[in-house]
């Protein structure tokens, strides 16, 4: 699935854009400032629902216009077209249709168009907070297991319907203990699908690791939220004591986080911050090539600024395990030369971004 043609409306500096692509390599050149960020935005906006740069919707919409819009024509393998629009309102609820058809939720366009984004505003993986890592193995499972979204839904209702238990002054220990079951039992299937995905995606992640010259012996693991090999029945009948007083589920699948340690010590803490941005896009590269290898899933990749800190032997890397994946490709530079004859011809675009306008460039 890739998008064929493009509409956007008032998304920051984009006052009106009307774009044909290609299923390959989407350049955008252009300076600082000039819309190229605004560009990916938008499309993470239509298939995601929200923005990657701010949870403002003021700042989104461009100052002179009530709402924006996306518009797009998806393209599939087998050549069927699927039309998707948005608007996004300052007062009123965002509208999603797929084919006209109003939609309730993203579920249904995310699972259509695995999207992922590699920007600086959204820092690297490492520094982050579990929560970051942790929806990066959701998202994942999202598209490899059907049932998975599913599971972690009522996962989550189940943690949230055992907090608001531990916060009672009543304390009632019978109910909160017959909610210890429901969660452990739900608990261990998540995590089950869990294992198996990271399991799957290790042989790739160490891949990626050393073709990327992360060469040093990094070791990654899965930590699932409580520690091997507690039973998690025995744990939250254990720790009930303890998390009335916190108020809350202190140890479970929501704690759950990819573990990646350098000589014995967390990357966060000895890692460079050019190795700690390597080490995130080889997570998200080896997830692209599983989810290809796997399932035939082809994704949709949100690069800015793609030539910042990469070399040329990984710049040449990333454009050739992306191309033989058939990802579709939109790929910010200031200078779209230093990245552009990483990829073939035939395959690829080249606009320039100019004060929010957008136009189409010859390729060499």
């Amino acid at each position: 699935m890739h998008i064929q043609k493009l509409h956007i409306n008032n998304v920051r500096n984009l006052d009106t854009v009307e774009l044909k692509l290609v299923s390959g390599f989407n350049f955008v050149e252009g300076l600082n400032g000039s819309g190229k960020t605004s560009l990916l935005e938008a499309i993470y906006l239509l298939t995601r629902g929200r923005s990657f740069r701010t949870s403002k919707i003021k700042n989104l919409i461009s100052s002179t216009a009530d709402e924006c819009s996306v518009f797009s024509v998806f393209k599939s393998t087998e050549n069927n077209s699927i039309k998707v629009g948005l608007r996004k309102s300052r007062t009123a609820k965002t509208m999603l249709r797929i084919e006209g058809d109003n939609q309730t939720s993203f579920a249904n366009i995310s699972q259509l168009v695995p999207t992922i984004v590699v920007a600086p505003e959204l820092g690297n993986l490492i520094d982050t907070s579990p929560d970051s890592r942790r929806k990066v193995l959701d998202w994942g499972l999202f598209h490899m297991e059907q049932s998975y979204h599913d599971k972690w839904k009522l996962t989550t209702h189940t943690i949230r319907q055992r907090n608001v238990l531990l916060r009672q002054k009543s304390r009632d220990k019978n109910l909160v203990s017959s909610w210890n079951r429901k969660l452990a039992d739900i608990s261990l299937e998540v995590t089950s699908m869990r294992n198996v995905y990271f399991s799957n995606l290790y042989p790739y992640l160490v891949r990626v690791f050393e073709s990327l010259g992360l060469k040093e012996e990094y070791l990654i693991s899965l930590y699932k939220g409580w520690n091997d090999p507690e039973d998690y029945y025995e744990l939250l009948s254990v720790n009930q004591e303890r998390d009335f007083e916190r108020g809350y589920t202190s140890q479970g699948p929501h704690r759950a986080d990819i573990k990646i340690k350098l000589e014995g010590k967390l990357a966060k803490d000895v890692c460079s911050r050019g190795q700690k941005k390597m080490i995130s896009l080889a997570i998200r590269l080896a997830q692209i090539e599983l989810l290809h290898n796997s399932i035939g899933k082809n994704c949709l990749l949100l690069i800015d600024d793609f030539a910042a800190e990469l070399d040329h032997n990984n710049r040449k890397y990333v454009c050739d395990l992306l191309h033989k994946n058939n990802s579709q490709v939109f790929m910010t530079c200031i200078d779209v030369g230093a990245v552009e004859n990483y990829v073939p011809k035939e395959n690829k675009k080249l606009f320039h971004v100019k004060q929010g306008v957008l136009t189409e460039s010859d390729c060499n």
